[in-house]
């Protein structure tokens, strides 16, 4: 009903404004047409997008596993070394891990972090490990699938 109501909206404001020659009318009525349907429109779309790209459920198992310790993200800059913003949803900034070297010297740390891994890079490391790295959960995020791994499990 809001996205026809300000569809409605817009295509009078068109209607009258083209009509009677004021490009007041015109202008502001299709803005305020299209604030109601993008503005509605939002909803449903970051609803069905926060379901796809579940990055809050991985953040609860990263904090499962960390269990209030650092936590990690390895992936040779992944994604200009953001990944996709964890920090944000962890509620604390994650250490980024940007070599394999790294990857065994944080792994192999007394306190045992945990660290997330995309499957792809995982696959592709996985066989040149020197230590007993386990994956601890594995879970599809988008289009993507994350690991999170800890040594000696």
């Amino acid at each position: 009903l809001p996205l026809v109501a300000g569809e409605m909206l817009a295509g009078v404001a068109l209607f009258h404004g083209l009509r009677a020659g004021r490009p007041a009318l015109l202008v502001y009525g299709v803005i305020a047409g299209m604030v109601v349907v993008l503005g509605y429109g939002i909803w449903p779309y970051t609803q069905r997008f926060n379901e796809h790209w579940d990055f809050r459920r991985l953040a609860a198992s990263i904090e499962r596993h960390a269990d209030g310790r650092e936590a990690g993200v390895f992936g040779g800059n992944v994604y200009g070394g953001r990944w996709f913003s964890m920090d944000f949803y962890v509620g604390r900034p994650l250490r980024s891990i940007q070599t394999i070297e790294e990857f065994h010297a944080y792994l192999a740390r007394a306190e045992r972090p945990i660290v997330l891994v995309r499957d792809p890079i995982w696959r592709m490391i996985q066989q040149g490990l020197s230590m007993n790295v386990s994956v601890l959960e594995q879970m599809a995020v988008g289009e993507q699938n994350m690991l999170i791994v800890r040594e000696g499990c």
